[in-house]
């Protein structure tokens, strides 16, 4: 007998949906994805008590000046928001329930509060002696870098860094936190910039100069110049005939469903884009990605033992001003896997932008020499209809706000996998968004891109099965569970066969996180394509089974 209680018998005890098991659990510090995740007795009593009376003494005590911290608002804003929905607090040290304090973050996330004023921002300053925790280390000094670190310093992709690295012999950057040892490392930095003809930012005592793309905040309007003679893409009147009208679109499936691949499709077929490279802007988003990376930070450098801040343009506001110099030819931005992250707080300058009716309508600039504000001023003093939005300097001598604008050639396009990206289905979101369900397809469907129609049946009749068996126990959303059809395509004999289905197994037992006799239940009556060897009394033993058929370099005696 299991001692374990899943998910679903909890909502069906409780007399709830699933989701609202899951979102008290989560409330709890209980992690739990579906309806199948299993929870001890102890914890299935604590979130069944939770459910019914609203009190647990596991709930947690956040304080008010806690919140101001992380959100770099004042404790007052945080207890004037807290008023205007119905919290009563008195002072920063004030704890409140879990439920209110996330109550109030997403207040204060979606910046609907216009009385928040955010801390003063970091001047730039000189100290006298280093500081441990944020003092830049020079390359020379350093043993290695990790990728996300070369991606920082040639503003790239971590993904672009990994494969450079491949081009110069270096195969075992495979991460984003992959270390490469320096002199590998410095060799890779000069090959990108190389390749990618981009200009390190030069810091001199105290004067700095930006080439490029990246922005300096003080002396902005003399420094800040994008000039013909360095890019001429940024005024190119060269044009790329296409016709798309959707600005912004959220891919979401199961993984394995070809939404990279549609995507791609889009950039060739409708915005055709096929030969331009260097209009296409691909990030695979993950967990430790953030506004600085993406729109703008503080880099920090050591001369002498003098700490100097500097401000870095991020790869996104870096392809929004190319977009916006280059007014007849289409730019794709692609985030992969926004499900890793909040959207809301990697691009949350953009989301009153990126709606179509704020878009700015680019036209073409004259022969002059423009920095990207005075080319707004430009069009502001033409009566061009613009929409803005002001971003500070993070490290300035004055008070100066930089001018954002989102063209009208830019296209956005989201992916998402289901599993735990409710948080990318935000309210701000859905309506900015199209947002279009990709669901796994057959042979019926792809044609000859799925060689083998009898493993395409198996996948339909899987699916099929999982569909029912899930929508049969209460599961909200059962097609969050069905398997993706990009690892059957190929798939044309019995070996190829048992590695791929292995895979699925791992899938049920690790990621959907089902009990074994769920997923006997669902496959059950599912005609196999091959004669293989079922074990229905354990995972590891059908596991095992497999595994020795598909993998001759494990000892099975």
């Amino acid at each position: 007998m299991s001692d374990k209680v899943r998910v679903y018998e909890i909502a069906e005890e409780a007399g709830v949906s699933i989701a609202d098991v899951i979102a008290k659990a989560k409330n709890l510090g209980i992690i739990v994805k579906n309806s199948q995740s299993a929870v001890s007795y102890e914890d299935a009593e604590e979130i069944t008590k939770y459910i019914m009376t609203g009190n647990s003494s596991r709930l947690e005590k956040i304080r008010v000046y806690e919140i101001a911290e992380k959100a770099e608002i004042s404790s007052q804003d945080v207890i004037a928001i807290a008023k205007d929905l119905g919290i009563d607090l008195k002072s920063p040290q004030s704890a409140l329930s879990y439920e209110n304090a996330e109550r109030i973050k997403n207040y204060i996330s979606t910046s609907k509060s216009s009385r928040l004023v955010k801390k003063p921002k970091l001047k730039k300053i000189t100290i006298s002696k280093p500081i441990k925790k944020t003092e830049y280390i020079p390359i020379d000094e350093l043993i290695a870098m990790k990728v996300n670190e070369i991606a920082l310093e040639t503003q790239v992709t971590p993904e672009q860094v990994m494969t450079y690295a491949k081009d110069i012999g270096y195969t075992k950057a495979k991460h984003p936190n992959t270390s490469i040892p320096i002199e590998i490392a410095k060799k890779l930095i000069t090959y990108i910039e190389t390749k990618t003809n981009t200009y390190k930012e030069k810091i001199t005592s105290d004067e700095q100069q930006i080439k490029s793309l990246n922005i300096d905040s003080n002396d902005y309007k003399d420094e800040n110049k994008l000039k013909n003679n360095e890019n001429k893409e940024l005024f190119s009147s060269k044009k790329i005939d296409y016709k798309f009208e959707y600005k912004n679109i959220l891919f979401k499936g199961v993984p394995g469903t070809g939404k990279s691949k549609t995507i791609d499709k889009i950039i060739e077929n409708n915005l055709n884009l096929q030969k331009y490279s260097e209009n296409i802007l691909r990030i695979n988003i993950h967990s430790s990605s953030s506004n600085s990376d993406l729109m703008q930070g503080i880099g920090i450098n050591s001369d002498e033992g003098a700490i100097q801040y500097k401000e870095k343009q991020g790869l996104i506001l870096n392809f929004i001003q190319k977009a916006t110099f280059c007014p007849l030819q289409p730019f794709a931005l692609i985030l992969e896997e926004i499900q890793e992250n909040s959207l809301n707080e990697l691009i949350g300058d953009l989301i009153y932008l990126i709606e179509d009716s704020k878009r700015t309508k680019i036209v073409l600039a004259d022969d002059k020499e423009y920095t990207c504000e005075e080319l707004i001023e430009k069009f502001k003093k033409d009566k061009v209809e613009i929409n803005s939005v002001k971003i500070p300097n993070l490290v300035s001598q004055n008070n100066i706000y930089k001018t954002m604008i989102l063209p009208d050639n830019l296209f956005i396009f989201c992916t998402s996998n289901y599993r735990d990206d409710k948080k990318v289905i935000e309210d701000n979101l859905l309506r900015r968004f199209d947002v279009i369900e990709i669901y796994p397809k057959y042979k019926k469907e792809l044609g000859d891109d799925f060689i083998n129609q009898i493993i395409s049946n198996f996948l339909e009749n899987l699916n099929e099965s999982i569909l029912n068996f899930c929508s049969e126990k209460g599961e909200i959303h059962p097609d969050r569970f069905m398997i993706g059809h990009s690892i059957w395509l190929k798939v044309d004999n019995k070996q190829d066969f048992e590695r791929t289905f292995l895979k699925v197994i791992t899938e049920f037992k690790d990621v959907k996180d089902f009990h074994f006799d769920d997923f006997k239940e669902i496959i059950k009556d599912i005609e196999f394509p091959f004669d293989i060897e079922k074990d229905y009394t354990t995972y590891q033993a059908w596991i095992n089974n497999l595994q020795k058929n598909c993998y001759d370099f494990l000892e099975y005696k």
